[in-house]
């Protein structure tokens, strides 16, 4: 039988530091440009939104959107500022 496997969508990630971040358990979230961030934590959301300019990505090609994706898959808890 051929059937299809239905594809899981990647969680998002918190744009300071990087961590996956469920929706559901998301402690908070911003809207910029039309897009939804979430954010693990309080003082990543405070660094956000104090420069988004900075954490809001680019849309990358798709060949640099697989390199990310192939990057590596766990990170540590670091927001910068």
């Amino acid at each position: 039988m051929d059937e299809e496997r239905p594809r899981r969508m990647n969680p998002p990630r918190d744009p300071v530091c990087g961590l996956e971040v469920h929706p559901s358990d998301a402690d908070s979230w911003v809207e910029f440009e039309g897009t939804q961030y979430y954010f693990c934590c309080p003082e990543c959301r405070r660094v956000f939104e104090e420069n988004p300019e900075e954490y809001a990505p680019q849309r990358p090609t798709e060949p640099e959107a697989r390199r990310e994706e192939a990057g590596s898959r766990q990170a540590e808890h670091r927001p910068s500022a």
